[in-house]
């Protein structure tokens, strides 16, 4: 059984750790739009850009685990990461997102201002 090798025990630890990390930004960029705070874009475009790398990232190593099999069409796996990468283009692609983060950094910078 695969789960008994500890390399892969420990890249299925570091997919876990990316999909919990990308969770709380969800929910954050969640509350600010349910409270209509401005602050919103900005956390929406951390949100998206992080978890949908994240997604990629996970998907290829998913991949990777299975070994030549993982790219077979029709699998899950290989379904997974089609379905991931799309997700760094529609909904405001990442290049975007990170255009929208830096615009955010750069006015708070010149303002002397936090982000927060």
């Amino acid at each position: 059984m695969p789960s008994s090798f500890e390399g892969i025990s420990f890249r299925g630890a570091d997919m876990m750790a990316e999909v919990e990390a990308a969770r709380p930004l969800t929910y954050w960029a969640a509350r600010l739009e349910e409270s209509g705070d401005p602050r919103f874009t900005l956390a929406s475009s951390i949100a998206k850009h992080y978890a949908t790398e994240a997604a990629v990232r996970i998907s290829r190593d998913a991949i990777s685990i299975h070994g030549g099999v993982g790219v077979d069409r029709g699998t899950l796996v290989e379904r997974y990461l089609r379905d991931a990468m799309i997700t760094t283009i529609y909904e405001g692609a990442n290049d975007i997102q990170k255009l929208t983060i830096a615009k955010s950094l750069l006015r708070a910078y010149s303002k002397g201002a936090s982000i927060e």
